[in-house]
């Protein structure tokens, strides 16, 4: 699809229901190699960026094992397929050249959290006779016909540029590969991955099959894209192995005899437009003919709602199943229109699902900008037609509210819809910081929403949530940055339980696993930016270490540069008797968009012994392994005493001010979601107004069994530092300190 007419697509796996997504590895941010990556909302928002050949991004939200994944505005179409296990997100321009100069590798979520790293896309480059010159790819090194590369997210989107280019003029013709870009044999793999196999001799006797395609004009199609799925048997047939192209009306297919469903994916390079035609079922026994046409693409997805808003993106999560292969692929077209071939009866094999979602919003300049968030589960067994009236009462109703120090731009994205969706997508719009705006949002528990924000001018900071259902006629307000910022837990919210996640701190056997995210706010379920950074245009820097103790020994440790992920990830042994754990964790970010909350430095302790025969109920999980049909959420392993803190400051304006004098604010202790809680015993706070060199005591009153109210006076102009020290009956401690965590005004 053309890239000049479309916004950036956006995307999420799978989700873990009966269309399990797959697991991603966190990364570790202490082991990440000092180095600048591209600035985008992703690392803004608390989320690992992964890019794309072209120029695309792919969100990761740490902690789970089901990535959110969006891309920045103004790029292309894509499509993305879950089948046998195989998932990979392709943007249009791209499709039509999997096996014909691109590796499907470049575009598999899981195989590029392995390979990226400092913001670099890391490509094999394959070529016959004379070295080739790509746009934007730097080679390195070269030999034998292999060389060595890379792509920046500067020089992804020459690439994409240029795909596009090549798209426009092969579509025509409907051949692809073998010139251009990919003349000479030229072909780009993911380095470090072995270039994908061409599909094994079938075991099994096959048959010809022709899909035939027409145009919207009626007459034979050439240039677009055709899928087709083995129902039957997920390992014999389908997924982007399955791609192929009408050539004057026709594509051969050799496949096995069985069951079969199939798509045709049609464009329009003067009309900027997205016509999916479906057919949802057939029989192939020896030499079968079957058809497409574009013209069956009649029902236009279109959405009326309360108030006056522009569509932004629409995507189209369709899923079909039997009991032994499911596949799910999604459809995305930003700004443009999309049509797709409405189906009323429900085929007689298998399982037939849909979900459309759209974000649309208000037209810019409005005194308070509001955004809708819409999410539609078709019928069993149909495609419904996908003219939606959304009714007021169907909607919660959400007041965002973006603390900061600094004023700045801002970017904000809403992704989400039923639990059962494929993939889940926005478009980043522009938010003020500070700043306000309403969200309205399809409300259920069929939908769950997440959110991320990101300061533009920093390349770093803002915050992400964890996916949570909103009930139609809610009226809720939450607040996102607010002082102070600390490191934060992975939570899994009520009604979320489609979500796998992973706790903070796990013990598997004799091996500790943790995650947490630095410079997060005082929301359940919010993470922040951590140690995420944009590009070396900006002027913030994020910085940390961290040490591990076993019974005083360390175990791990390091410096911590900042990187593509935000939080901190670590796996290191336990002795295998029972023992005290220690972990220090310090993060610190300056710059000049950064003058509350600039640093924090925790040290939490707990005793940890085995219990082999200890599980975790879902959605929590302490490992990930997959097979040929399904991914396994390995529940194994025992949350551990990790204690953790939330502050509410009484008065505080969304610059992070209070006003100067009699100061209060309430305290509550944690502990990890899937463990039972130890009594809360204790907890202390002092106070500083010097950046720690002198401290005062708080009044502290305990108001419930984890919560305090704290009060104390402080002066004008002063950067309060906090200090706090908590414990429980278990012997488990926190202590925590937060460097000028907020402000008081003149």
């Amino acid at each position: 699809m053309p890239r000049k007419h479309l916004s950036r697509l956006a995307a999420a796996a799978a989700a873990a229901t009966c269309f399990t997504g797959f697991a991603v590895p966190a990364a570790s941010a202490a082991t990440h190699a000092p180095g600048q990556s591209a600035a985008s909302p992703a690392q803004a928002a608390g989320a690992r960026s992964l890019l794309l050949i072209t120029g695309d991004r792919l969100l990761m939200r740490p902690g789970s094992s089901h990535p959110a994944v969006v891309a920045p505005a103004t790029g292309g179409g894509m499509i993305i397929s879950w089948f046998c296990q195989q998932q990979a997100m392709v943007p249009v321009d791209a499709l039509p050249y999997l096996g014909r100069g691109l590796d499907l590798s470049l575009f598999e979520p899981s195989a590029l959290a392995h390979a990226e790293a400092g913001g670099r896309l890391p490509v094999r480059v394959a070529y016959q006779g004379n070295l080739p010159s790509l746009p934007g790819v730097t080679l390195t090194s070269h030999a034998n016909g292999l060389a060595s590369g890379y792509l920046t997210a500067a020089s992804a989107a020459r690439f994409g540029a240029a795909l596009e280019r090549q798209f426009m003029a092969d579509h025509e013709r409907g051949s692809y590969g073998g010139d251009g870009l990919f003349a000479g044999g030229t072909s780009l793999s993911l380095a470090g991955t072995a270039p994908t196999p061409a599909p094994a001799p079938r075991a099994f006797p096959m048959q010809t099959l022709t899909m035939t395609g027409t145009n919207l004009a009626g007459r034979p199609d050439t240039g677009d894209e055709v899928f087709v799925f083995n129902l039957d048997n997920c390992a014999k047939f389908g997924g982007f192995d399955a791609v192929s192209s009408f050539y004057h009306g026709t594509a051969k297919y050799s496949v096995p005899a069985g069951h079969y469903w199939a798509f045709g994916l049609f464009t329009n390079k003067q009309f900027p437009a997205f016509r999916i035609a479906v057919l949802p079922q057939f029989t192939v026994r020896h030499i079968t003919t079957a058809h497409l046409s574009e013209q069956a693409a009649t029902s236009e997805f279109s959405f009326a709602t309360p108030h006056p808003a522009t569509l932004d993106d629409t995507s189209l999560n369709l899923f079909r199943g039997s009991s032994q292969a499911v596949s799910a692929v999604t459809f995305f077209e930003f700004g443009a229109p999309m049509w797709v071939s409405p189906i009323s009866h429900a085929p007689s094999l298998g399982t037939l699902h849909t979900v459309t979602t759209a974000n649309l919003a208000s037209a810019a300049g409005h005194a308070t900008p509001y955004n809708y968030a819409l999410s539609f589960a078709g019928a069993p067994g149909t495609i419904p037609p996908q003219s939606y009236t959304v009714s007021p009462a169907s909607l919660a109703t959400v007041h965002e509210r973006f603390f900061s120090e600094v004023s700045s731009p801002g970017s904000w994205v809403t992704v989400g819809g039923p639990p059962q969706s494929g993939a889940a997508g926005g478009t980043f719009q522009p938010v003020s910081l500070p700043g306000t705006l309403v969200q309205y949002v399809s409300g259920g528990q069929q939908s769950l929403w997440s959110s991320l924000y990101g300061n533009d001018k920093a390349g770093t900071g803002g915050q992400s949530n964890v996916p949570q259902a909103f009930h139609a006629g809610q009226n809720v307000t939450e607040d996102w940055n607010a002082f102070p910022l600390h490191p934060a837990p992975n939570v899994s919210l009520p009604g979320t339980s489609a979500f796998p996640t992973q706790p903070s701190a796990v013990r598997a056997g004799n091996q500790l696993l943790l995650d947490i995210t630095p410079f997060s706010d005082n929301t359940l379920g919010h993470l922040g930016s951590g140690f995420a950074i944009g590009n070396s245009s900006t002027v913030a820097n994020v910085t940390g270490s961290y040490e591990l103790d076993d019974n005083g020994v360390k175990i791990a440790g390091g410096t911590i540069a900042h990187s593509q992920a935000p939080d901190l990830s670590v796996k290191a042994p336990l002795v295998a008797t029972p023992s005290q754990v220690k972990l220090s964790l310090t993060a610190s970010r300056t710059g000049s968009q950064f003058l509350l909350s600039t640093g924090s430095q925790d040290v939490w302790t707990w005793p940890s012994r085995p219990k082999p025969t200890a599980t975790v109920p879902a959605p929590w999980y302490c490992g990930v392994t997959s097979s040929a049909t399904a991914v396994h959420y390995d529940r194994h392993c025992v949350v551990q005493d990790m204690m953790t803190l939330q502050y509410q400051v009484a008065g505080l304006s969304p610059t992070g001010t209070t006003k100067p004098g009699q100061q209060a604010f309430d305290l509550t202790v944690n502990h990890l979601q899937a463990t039972a809680p130890a009594r809360v015993t204790d907890a202390q706070i002092q106070v500083s107004y010097d950046d720690g060199a002198t401290w005062h005591p708080a009044t502290i009153t305990r108001t419930g069994p984890a919560t305090f109210h704290l009060t104390y006076t402080a002066p004008p102009q002063a950067g309060v530092t906090l200090r706090v020290n908590a414990t429980d009956a278990h012997g488990a401690t926190v202590a925590e300190t937060i460097t000028r965590a907020y402000q008081t005004s003149a």
